[in-house]
């Protein structure tokens, strides 16, 4: 079953993003955030709707729309690496992501405490 997949351009914590949502009577069903750059910033399904494809379609629908990149597997949770070895895609190089965030590359690898 094809969802309507909304987008919408806004701020999120400070950064520059665009939000797919797809929704119900219930309202969101399912979200992807995302940088304006393409660097997924979250995705959230609610669960009642879990595990039907929602956020696959999402990602392909705004993958296809704008390009989009993971954030490097030391931004994921377990199930952010998960979904994103399932839905495939490229991943935003370190660096880069870093600078989107603020983060020092150094400290995100531990190349800071190593030295």
């Amino acid at each position: 079953m094809s969802e309507q997949i909304t987008r919408t351009e806004d701020t999120t914590d400070g950064i520059d993003s665009i939000t797919w949502t797809i929704t119900d009577e219930q309202g969101i069903a399912s979200e992807l955030i995302a940088h304006t750059s393409g660097l997924i910033l979250s995705v959230d399904t609610r669960p009642d709707r879990q595990y039907e494809g929602l956020a696959r379609e999402i990602f392909e629908h705004a993958d296809a729309e704008h390009g989009l990149y993971h954030v490097p597997v030391w931004g994921r949770t377990h199930e952010g690496n998960r979904w994103a070895d399932a839905v495939g895609g490229d991943t935003m190089d370190d660096q880069q992501a870093c600078d989107i965030l603020g983060l020092d590359l150094d400290v995100v690898t531990g190349a800071f405490f190593a030295a």
